[in-house]
């Protein structure tokens, strides 16, 4: 059995820390701060690595000096302004693009949700939870190496999971939202299904 969900003592300087599996998401620079500064997309970014499950999330580089960053939007601590963590609960719009496979740049608002927005998909039972995908979200045929296969039980046999029941049929699935051939209620499902 692999070893990536089994539990990870370290030792550090401020004593040992127990990870809850051996997953530890590399630092990535995100060049997008002005400054030096963190901004929503840096919490947006950082919310979601840290949501995914991963033993432990090693943010970025940070330059110690101006001069010594990689490029001008990397993040900084070279001065009182950004030494300081901020905690903002209010959300926001931030303009993003993207250039879609025709070439042609794609711009919107990506909307940053506050603390109540974020409750109304992640809060059970008065508990912020994480939002993961689920059995029925992973359960359906994919392309490896040009043969179709279910995905859940693709991974069964690769060791990824386990505890799969005998009687496949059994695992509840999903509509693709996109297939029009399939009732209105089952796209519908399908698509919300994430809240």
């Amino acid at each position: 059995m692999s070893k990536l969900f089994t539990e990870f003592h370290l030792n550090s300087p401020r004593g040992q820390m127990t990870l809850p599996n051996r997953m530890i998401v590399a630092p990535m620079c995100q060049y997008s701060s002005e400054d030096g500064l963190a901004n929503d997309w840096h919490l947006t970014h950082w919310t979601n690595l840290m949501n995914s499950g991963a033993g432990a999330v090693i943010i970025e580089a940070t330059g110690v000096t101006a001069d010594g960053r990689i490029t001008p939007n990397c993040l900084g601590i070279w001065n009182d302004d950004q030494a300081d963590a901020r905690l903002e609960v209010t959300g926001g719009n931030t303009p993003e693009s993207f250039r879609d496979i025709n070439g042609k740049i794609i711009k919107f608002d990506y909307t940053v949700p506050n603390m109540n927005q974020c409750k109304s998909c992640h809060e059970r039972n008065g508990i912020m939870t994480p939002i993961g995908p689920s059995a029925r979200q992973l359960n359906g045929d994919h392309d490896y190496d040009g043969l179709k296969e279910n995905q859940l039980v693709r991974w069964e046999k690769e060791g990824v999971l386990t505890g799969l029941p005998n009687d496949k049929e059994r695992i509840p699935h999903l509509v693709n939202y996109a297939d029009h051939t399939q009732s209105i209620q089952d796209r519908a499902h399908a698509y919300l299904d994430i809240n």
